[in-house]
């Protein structure tokens, strides 16, 4: 790692490793960086760093690369590309405290919605792939299963209605450039406020709205099998949203699918982990349990719009 640090001229810096790929990096005048190993095409992690560039310049909460002596972002060291960014301080929100996570809501929202703002402006590039949510639904995670997982009943009638609710609507969305990954662990705060965005590897082309759900099924996946959380999310909702539409407006299409593409989240998931089955199932008791609630969920997004 000195010899990769070298390109930086950092190489008597202290480094401990976080994961597989990841590193900390400490100066001795106490300067903090992350030196990260990138997977994927060179070209396609080039179009990654350009654009946390071109968000950071836009006062976008990012992780932001810096350049090493060669006046490059990466460095090539025995086939593996190296990236070294800003320490961004703070951590992620404990993933199981609903009532610190809905105190940080209001935040998260309105942050995603300055993201979603700026990445709306940059140029689609061949890096970026489109996804219509409809057809990753009723093309790929349905078909794909099969009959390698046995379903409930009950999930089969959701995945029809779901079905048609994205054929109808998911035109009429608002899409764009999302961060795509919004997982909770993927938003860093330091002393209540979001410090950065983290992790932006697949960003893609999509409607903005699953940004918004896709934090929120995140958490939902933490929470869910405490009843009194799971119960307590649905005001996460109504604050996230709040946050966002203090900055951006959703359209009265988006707020009344919000429940259909966490729904649709939650397939997406039941087929990503159909070889898992606790995975998988537990997926599939959140469908269930996002689908009876949809009215609710829907209730709070338009009161809180009121």
């Amino acid at each position: 790692m000195k010899r990769v640090l070298h390109n930086w001229g950092i190489e008597d810096s202290v480094i401990n490793q976080i994961s597989q790929s990841v590193c900390l990096v400490e100066e001795q005048g106490g300067q903090r960086y992350i030196l990260k190993r990138m997977s994927g095409d060179v070209e396609k992690i080039n179009a990654e760093l350009e654009l946390l560039c071109n968000l950071s310049s836009h006062e976008v909460k990012v992780q932001k690369p810096i350049m090493n002596k060669d006046g490059k972002w990466s460095v090539n060291d025995q086939h593996q590309v190296y990236v070294l960014f800003n320490y961004v301080e703070g951590s992620a929100l404990p993933s199981n405290d609903i009532e610190t996570i809905i105190a940080h809501g209001k935040e998260v929202g309105a942050q995603l919605a300055i993201l979603h703002r700026e990445l709306k402006d940059i140029q689609q590039t061949p890096f970026y792939p489109t996804i219509y949510l409809n057809k990753k639904i009723c093309e790929w995670a349905i078909p794909q299963l099969g009959s390698s997982l046995k379903l409930k009943e009950e999930t089969h009638h959701i995945f029809k209605n779901v079905e048609k609710g994205l054929k109808a609507v998911c035109p009429k969305l608002p899409a764009q450039l999302i961060h795509r990954d919004a997982h909770i662990t993927n938003l860093i705060f330091n002393n209540q406020k979001l410090t950065g965005f983290i992790d932006f590897e697949i960003v893609e082309h999509n409607i903005r709205l699953f940004d918004i759900c896709y934090f929120l099924t995140s958490v939902l996946g933490e929470v869910y099998k405490d009843e009194q959380k799971r119960e307590k999310w649905l005001e996460l909702v109504k604050v996230v949203v709040g946050g966002y539409e203090e900055v951006e407006n959703l359209t009265e299409e988006e707020r009344q699918s919000i429940w259909l593409v966490m729904c649709s989240i939650e397939i997406i998931f039941i087929s990503f982990f159909k070889n898992i089955e606790i995975m998988a199932r537990l997926n599939e008791d959140m469908l269930h349990w996002i689908y009876s609630k949809r009215d609710e969920i829907s209730n709070v997004v338009i009161k809180q719009k009121q």
